[in-house]
């Protein structure tokens, strides 16, 4: 029932785009805060580790915190159990590190794609639809989403939000 659900509502996301869009001003870092918080009761036995800086964006509240949490269930999904998952806000960027294998060079130009699933995942959970959401909400930001393999192994992926400003604490 869960994969069910969350297939509609990732098709629900799609279909909307940026219909309904309501723009306001976001602390981004207190968002992000609060996803890391779901994940950490979602996925109890993984370690999530922020460093955030205080900052806001005029943005959707709702559609950014759907792009957030689909950055972290798919950290979460390729992560061993007891597995480290590093978040980083900075300058702009969102960053979302996994340790998990990182991304097979040949995916990387489609893991952005509505239902890529490279070969690796495909006997796992999940539609192929959370990270080409995660790329249209960054689209309608003004900003993009690209994976790299990260030092030391496993996938870094950088959302990049160019309205981001620094917040006033």
């Amino acid at each position: 029932m869960r994969e069910v659900r969350k297939l509609v509502g990732n098709l629900v996301e799609l279909a909307r785009g940026n219909r309904g869009e309501r723009r306001e001003q976001v602390r981004l870092d207190s968002l992000v805060s609060d996803c890391i918080d779901q994940a950490t009761l979602r996925y109890p036995n993984l370690h999530f580790l922020a460093e955030l800086e205080p900052a806001t964006l005029e943005g959707d509240a709702e559609r950014l915190e759907r792009a957030v949490w689909n950055l972290l269930e798919n950290a979460a999904k390729w992560s061993e159990p007891g597995g480290l998952v590093e978040i980083g806000l900075e300058g702009g960027e969102l960053t979302v590190r996994d340790g998990g294998p990182g991304v097979p060079d040949k995916d990387k130009p489609h893991v952005f794609e509505r239902f890529y699933r490279a070969a690796a995942s495909r006997g796992m959970p999940g539609s192929g639809l959370g990270l080409a959401i995660v790329s249209e909400i960054a689209e309608a930001h003004g900003g993009s989403i690209q994976a790299e393999d990260a030092n030391g192994g496993g996938a870094l992926l950088r959302l990049k939000l160019p309205g981001m400003k620094p917040a006033k604490t």
